[in-house]
């Protein structure tokens, strides 16, 4: 389909690392892209447990860049 994008995912993630919440922030022009954003951040299922030190729970903003490696 030759998409290229960036996406913004907000996740939101608890003490022991469980995601609580991800959602799109920002979306590309292509709701394809926003979909398969959201679908890598479900497939990581859970994140390591919060440091020590670190206010649960955490919000992250993590950027995915969807780019055709032409080489």
């Amino acid at each position: 389909r030759e998409q290229e994008g960036k996406v913004m995912i907000a996740v939101t993630v608890e003490r022991d690392g469980q995601v609580i919440e991800s959602l799109v922030e920002e979306g590309s022009a292509f709701e394809g892209l926003n979909h398969a954003a959201l679908e890598t951040i479900r497939s990581v299922g859970q994140f390591p447990p919060l440091p020590d030190g670190l206010e649960a729970p955490l919000h992250l903003h993590i950027p995915l860049i969807f780019k055709i490696d032409t080489r």
